[in-house]
């Protein structure tokens, strides 16, 4: 893993993090977060440029900047990240707290 994929994880696990009663953990040797249950994990990629931010249940998420993808997964939706803006972080803290709100 590059440092650049290391700052993007780093930055994604702390906006996650910055909303109340989440908790992380480490399953399927990849970061999740729960709320209570599981509601989104970071994947990084393969070809260890990119990262995937992925939302269990991103099937139900209004998305309104369509920056989700849905790739051979019916109710995982994720989105490929290779450089964190300060537009696509307040869009994703946006997913992010939606996802929290949808959990059951």
């Amino acid at each position: 893993m590059c440092i650049r994929d290391r700052f993007i994880i780093i930055q994604l696990h702390d906006l996650i993090m910055s909303n109340e009663n989440v908790k992380s953990c480490i399953k399927w040797a990849i970061p999740v977060y729960e709320n209570p249950k599981c509601f989104c994990y970071i994947h990084p990629l393969i070809d260890k440029t990119k990262v995937e931010l992925c939302f269990m249940h991103g099937h139900m998420l209004k998305d309104t900047g369509n920056l989700l993808e849905v790739t051979k997964r019916k109710m995982v939706k994720g989105i490929i990240i290779n450089d964190l803006t300060d537009n696509l972080l307040s869009d994703l803290d946006v997913l992010i707290k939606e996802a929290i709100s949808l959990n059951p």
